[in-house]
């Protein structure tokens, strides 16, 4: 310890006058043992305090450090705050949407895409934006979802299409799905029907497939042509069900493709008949005109599908 003349003659630290000081007496100053006290003599603001017999104050300052270094550690732990992928984030002052800038540069910076910025215990930090989502520039978070139609790996700015020939059906998908079935197909991600008319054969088409051959249906969705088509019904190219013989027609086959030969003289033909029927007595039934042929009027029709009363004459028993 110091020790400086103060103004009475005596060993002490340098003091400046004010209120009353506890101090302690440097071992040399402390009284001898009973019957040898030494003669001390004290400024009047000073009030010595003595150790203790056998103890030394030697370790408090050391004991004060500890205490302070405790509380400095504490204090640390709580401002901290959480961690992220086990690393202790420190704090920063950005906003959410940016992160403390790479060295060199100082300050704040926009998320980079891919990537969203939210506050994380003591400041922002910068984290991957997860699969079936994606992440702009500047995102303060990841509540963005890909739509049907659409995937999002791991890290996405923005949503990717999903490759012609695939399935991404639901929402939030990370990836594309599978490839579209036999009767679907995908131009672009959702399946699509393959329509009336037309058949899709094959896994993972991307336009619609071929016209329905004649003498064969295809209903929505089809595979492969349905049919052959059946006797008393016909099939044009691109038909999605077999079509009724007309009335003053027969198809005799199955197949066809176009209705049958028409009726003949002394027979009808009711829609959807196979084979002609003879006409009764007392009816006529009249030869298919010409200009009927491949187009049904309304009076050839009734004419042909009908057996037609002998005017005068009634039927025969």
């Amino acid at each position: 310890m110091q020790a400086l003349r103060a103004g009475d003659g005596g060993p002490w630290p340098s003091l400046s006058a004010g209120p009353t000081a506890l101090l302690p007496i440097p071992a040399e100053a402390a009284p001898a043992s009973a019957g040898g006290a030494r003669n001390l003599t004290f400024p009047k603001h000073v009030r010595p305090v003595f150790p203790e017999e056998g103890k030394s104050m030697q370790g408090e300052p050391s004991r004060r450090l500890l205490l302070i270094g405790f509380a400095v550690l504490l204090l640390a732990l709580v401002l901290g705050g959480p961690s992220v992928a086990g690393a202790q984030l420190p704090p920063n002052n950005c906003l959410v949407g940016t992160y403390p800038a790479p060295a060199p540069s100082k300050g704040c910076a926009p998320c980079p895409a891919g990537y969203y910025c939210p506050r994380v215990g003591g400041g922002t930090q910068k984290i991957i934006c997860p699969g079936g989502r994606f992440c702009p520039p500047g995102s303060a978070n990841a509540n963005k979802q890909c739509a049907a139609g659409q995937y999002c790996p791991q890290g996405s700015a923005w949503p990717v299409p999903c490759p012609p020939g695939r399935m991404c059906v639901s929402n939030a998908q990370a990836a594309p799905g599978p490839v579209c079935s036999p009767g679907l197909y995908c131009p672009g991600g959702a399946p699509v029907t393959c329509p009336p008319g037309r058949y899709c054969p094959t896994a993972g088409m991307t336009a619609v497939g071929p016209v329905c051959p004649g003498g064969s249906y295809c209903p929505g969705r089809s595979v492969n042509p349905m049919g052959p088509c059946p006797a008393g019904r016909y099939c044009p190219p691109g038909t999605s069900w077999a079509i009724p013989c007309p009335g003053g027609y027969y198809c005799p086959t199955a197949g066809l493709a176009a209705a049958g030969p028409a009726c003949p003289a002394g027979r009808y033909c009711p829609r959807g008949s196979v084979q002609p029927t003879l006409c009764p007595s007392g009816y006529y039934c009249p030869e298919a005109l010409p200009e009927q042929s491949g187009a049904f009027s309304h009076r050839g029709d009734q004419l042909l599908a009908m057996p037609q009363l002998i005017p005068g004459r009634g039927p025969r028993s």
